[in-house]
């Protein structure tokens, strides 16, 4: 709410979209960021729980063993990955999906992983 502010969710009508589809990215409930707010809602996001480690459960969950989502994670900056992360956040999928260098930085870490001989 510090970020996009109370009256730009009002006016989206976030809060019935939010109760309606609790997955669904800031797109879907109508609200944008621009890079600064992007950048200082990806920060308190990680006051509050630490992006790494959420990737990395992310990545296990989706089917990857531990051990290469470790090693995946590893070989992804910083900057690509607060990229990664808000670009879901933001845009779901499709922000995703639009970013080719993303997943392109996933899918090099884990032919680098794969590689080396992480499974």
């Amino acid at each position: 709410m510090d970020v996009v502010g109370v009256e730009e969710l009002e006016a989206a009508g976030a809060w019935d979209r939010i109760q309606d589809d609790p997955d669904g990215s800031l797109a879907d409930f109508g609200i944008t960021l621009d890079e600064s707010q992007s950048s200082t809602l990806f920060d308190g996001m990680n006051e509050c729980k630490d992006m790494r480690a959420y990737f990395e459960e992310t990545l296990t969950t989706e089917g990857l063993p531990p051990e290469l989502s470790a090693c995946v994670l590893d070989g992804i900056d910083d900057a690509t990955l607060q990229r990664i992360i808000m670009a879901g956040f933001t845009e779901g999928d499709a922000g995703l999906d639009a970013e080719a260098d993303l997943t392109a930085a996933v899918e090099q870490a884990a032919s680098e992983c794969a590689a080396a001989g992480a499974a």
